[in-house]
């Protein structure tokens, strides 16, 4: 993982696709240097003696101009190290691509959970209603009990609200949660919790209900 100080980590997907850019640019570079002729780009001194050798390059020892040469066959490669130079640009390619997909799926879901958290205040309201005490203690829910001794759900729970249902699950957040000081909750979904939804406008007859 990188640091998040590093300077592609401030652009989303930077980094993988430019490691991705980077292995398809250099096996683009090695084919097209195999199908050049050996020595292509071999440079020699000329020496005085050379009939075509102009005297005053010829009087520079440090001097270097390229020279023909005939050119020479490559040696044939194995089959086997084609195939594996492609399985590495392959394999190298797709993490990348991968690496891509999740740092895009991460960044949404960073941005939903922002966005989520920003409605909080003005979503619709969850009343939890229990048989008995779940010792709810988070900042900015409240326990109420019933004043009625045979109510089937005498514990009541207010100030939260239903972020999503997975399963035999709920999770649920404080209206004030924070990321910094909120903690999410996880009630199992039986026949002794009951929950209520309170829209936002009807919000004010909370907490008036003695049950």
């Amino acid at each position: 993982m990188l640091d998040d100080r590093f300077f592609l980590r401030a652009h989303l997907a930077a980094a993988p696709l430019s490691l991705a850019a980077g292995v398809v640019l250099l096996a683009y570079t090695l084919q097209l240097r195999r199908t050049l002729p050996v020595g292509a780009f071999r440079l020699t001194r000329p020496t005085p003696a050379d009939d075509d050798a102009d005297p005053s390059e010829a009087d520079r020892p440090d001097d270097v101009r390229p020279q023909p040469r005939p050119p020479e066959p490559r040696p044939d490669r194995p089959e086997w190290a084609s195939v594996a130079e492609w399985a590495v640009v392959f394999v190298l390619v797709g993490l990348s691509l991968i690496w891509a997909a999740s740092d895009y799926a991460a960044a949404v879901g960073r941005g939903r959970a922002q966005q989520l958290a920003s409605q909080l205040a003005t979503s619709t309201a969850v009343v939890l209603r229990s048989e008995r005490s779940l010792g709810i203690d988070a900042p900015g829910s409240r326990e109420l009990r019933c004043r009625d001794t045979k109510s089937a759900y005498p514990y009541r729970y207010e100030g939260m609200v239903l972020v999503i249902q997975s399963a035999d699950q709920y999770v649920l957040l404080p209206q004030s949660w924070t990321p910094d000081t909120g903690v999410a909750l996880v009630i199992p979904r039986t026949d002794t919790v009951r929950l209520e939804f309170v829209p936002y406008a009807a919000r004010g007859t909370l907490g008036r209900s003695t049950c």
